[in-house]
């Protein structure tokens, strides 16, 4: 599953939360990793730490985040929240959840 987040990031001001979760953390590249991210071994990841202490991810190709004027923690939240309310909090909840993560996508 694959879900496409507006261009504009959040506000500087505003923390880089969404809905269902507490707190949104930068992974560290790993390229060993690819398996876990389509076979794609350069991806820019977030651990996705929900308010229940439960783990989830999300990612996004580095190709593709390069593309994103101000990529970052705020506009991955931004890209959450519009996905929470476009299907559900609990919905969104298993895509972050799942094997593999929400895989994001810069494309309008």
């Amino acid at each position: 599953m694959s879900v496409t987040a507006p261009e504009r990031p959040a506000p500087a001001s505003a923390p880089a939360r969404v809905v269902v979760g507490t707190a949104i953390e930068r992974e560290l590249p790993d390229t060993s990793r690819a398996h876990e991210f389509g076979g794609c071994p350069m991806v820019q990841s977030f651990r996705v730490t929900l308010q229940d202490g439960v783990a989830g991810r999300c990612w996004l190709p580095t190709a593709e985040a390069m593309e994103v004027r101000a990529f970052g923690r705020q506009w991955v939240a931004a890209a959450l929240s519009a996905r929470a309310a476009a299907v559900g909090e609990a919905r969104l909840r298993g895509e972050l959840t799942a094997p593999g993560g929400l895989r994001l996508t810069a494309a309008p």
